[in-house]
Formats: structure tokens, sequence, C-alpha cells
């Protein structure tokens, strides 16, 4: 329904040639697009955008559609090119010396940096961030939820669950009824971490909880990981029936968004538990999906890139879990 109105705004200041207007709806489609998992189309929006930013000749402008490029990018899972943009974001910011900006850019690159793999980095940037942020004259609540969010996400995946946990439940607190797609992250961060300590029931609840948030915040991303969080936590808890509906529902979200970190990983779930099933042709299938989906991964990504992620204690897991399926030439998809 925001879409529909937006468009007729658009077509009534394009009329008027109203350019900070049509930039304003630009935004707004983007966003949308975005929310609904419509990748593409969010570029092709804030694409449109980037060219009026262009004929005004506004650096600050141009770094704000950057930033909305660069989000898409990220949920996407197109990690390295929305770091570049972040990049030249932040090179924008600094030649302004707006702190504000370069602040929440530096939250941005260390969320991607520990996807990566670049723990370093990550907790670099995240340092600073809370030396901003925890300022009383400064407090940012959004920053401080998101980045106990990012510390949580972090610890997870090198498989530190204590902390995840902890830093889960700070999360939440700090993002209260104010940042639900926050609070629906931490929910499934903190449900994994517990599960994987051994809480089993207490952590499928949490990940069945943040699934029903995600799905009432209506955002695709948020959707699509609350699942495939669910269906590896439904497999621990042996499920397998769960864990194979969830999986293959998430991996469903994620090819269509093009989100092969995940797609990658929600076809291995299924494969565990379709073997455990005792369903081996449909193993096989599915490992052999997995195996592909990484093996483009690897080949569209930088081998330093790709050697990094592949490097986090999580993925190392996964990886293993895979085994001799996992070749160095993608199959044709």
């Amino acid at each position: 329904e925001g879409l529909s109105f937006t468009n007729q705004a658009k077509s009534f200041f394009e009329q008027g040639n109203y350019r900070r207007y049509i930039a304003t709806c630009f935004v707004n489609i983007g966003r949308a697009r975005r929310q609904k998992g419509e990748y593409e189309a969010a570029l092709e929006a804030f694409d449109q955008k980037l060219k009026l930013d262009e004929q005004s000749n506004s650096a600050s402008e141009k770094a704000f559609t950057y930033g909305e490029i660069a989000t898409v990018l990220s949920e996407q899972e197109n990690l390295p090119e929305a770091l570049d943009y972040y990049d030249q974001i932040y090179r924008i910011y600094k030649q302004q010396n707006s702190r504000l900006n370069m602040t929440y850019n530096q939250h941005n690159r260390g969320n991607l940096y520990w996807r990566l793999g670049r723990y370093a980095d990550a907790k670099a940037a995240f340092d600073k961030v809370f030396q901003v942020v925890s300022k009383p004259e400064s407090i940012n609540k959004y920053l401080m939820a998101d980045g106990y969010l990012n510390y949580a996400q972090m610890a997870l995946s090198e498989r530190r669950f204590p902390e995840a946990i902890a830093k889960a439940r700070q999360a939440i607190e700090a993002a209260g009824s104010q940042y639900i797609n926050v609070v629906a992250s931490a929910k499934y961060t903190l449900g994994l971490a517990q599960v994987f300590s051994g809480a089993k029931r207490e952590g499928l609840a949490a990940c069945e909880e943040a699934l029903e948030m995600a799905t009432r915040a209506g955002d695709a991303a948020l959707v699509a990981g609350a699942t495939l969080a669910l269906a590896e936590a439904k497999y621990e808890g042996e499920d397998d029936q769960g864990a194979l509906e969830n999986a293959l529902r998430a991996q469903e979200r994620l090819a269509r968004g093009g989100q092969k970190m995940s797609e990658w990983r929600a076809w291995l779930i299924a494969a565990r538990a379709s073997q455990r099933r005792g369903e081996q042709n449909a193993a096989d299938a599915q490992t052999k999906q997995a195996a592909n989906i990484l093996s483009l991964l690897r080949q569209k990504w930088r081998p330093d890139t790709f050697n990094s992620y592949a490097e986090r204690p999580d993925v190392r897991l996964y990886i293993k879990q895979l085994g001799a399926a996992f070749t160095a030439e993608p199959q044709s998809n």
C-alpha cells in the first residue's frame, strides 16, 4: 500500500520536476523493496536516486544513497561490494568531519567485518562505536542495542556461546519495544546459543518467538534469518521433520533474494535432517546443492576474502560437515 501511494506521489512530482521530492520517493521505494526482499528492484530505485544526487553535486546526499545501497547489498549478502560502498562513505564523512555519521559507518563496517571472518577489525570498529555512544552526552539507544546484537552474533559465529547469550540478552533489554528487528534477531541468536549450550527447549522457544516477531515485522531478510535459525534449532533438538521443513522454507526465500551465504547452510541443514530420516537420495542431492552454492561463492569472491570467511569457526564446522561434496569447481546451477 505504501508503495502504491509513493508511486502516485512520484508521478505527480515528476510532472513538476520537483527533484527533492522525487528523490524522497526513490528512497521510500528502495526501502520498501528491500524490506520485501526485492533487492534488484531496491538497487534500481537507489540508482535513480544516485543520478539525482550527481546532478545536484551533493556529497552528503551521495553518501546517504551509498549507505542505502550498501544496506541492500549487505542484506543480499554481497558483503565485499557492500564494504566497498561503506569505505567510500567513510571517506566522505571524514572529509566533512561528520562524527555521528562516521560512528554509524564504523558500526556498519564492523558488522560486515565479522561476517567475513575479520574479527580483529570488527572488534576494533565496535569498540570505537561504544566509546562514543556509551557517553551520557551522546548516548544512542539504537546503536547500543544493535551493537550488543552484533557482539552476540559475532560470539555465536566464534562458538563462544556464554558470551553470545549474555550479549543477546543485553541487546533485547536495550532495544525494548522500540526496535523490533533488533529484538527478533537477538532472540534467534540467543536461541541458537542456548541450543548449542544444551538448553534446547529454551533455545527452541526463543527461535520460535523470533520467527513470530519477524513475521509480524514483515521484513524479508529477518524472516529468512529466523526461519534458518529455527531449522537449525529443530535439528539440534532432533525434530528432523521440523528441521527439514524450515530449512527448505528458508532456502526458498534465500534463493529468491540471492543470499548465497545463508542458502548453502539451509541446504546443509536439510541434507543432515534428510540423512537422519533415512532419506539418503534426498540427503545426497541437498548436500550437492549446498556444496555447489558454496563453490559459487568462492568463485565470486577474491581468494583472501573467501578464505577469511571460511576460517570462521562456525563456517569451518559447516564445511567439515559438507565433507568431500565441497569441490573446487562449481557445477552449473
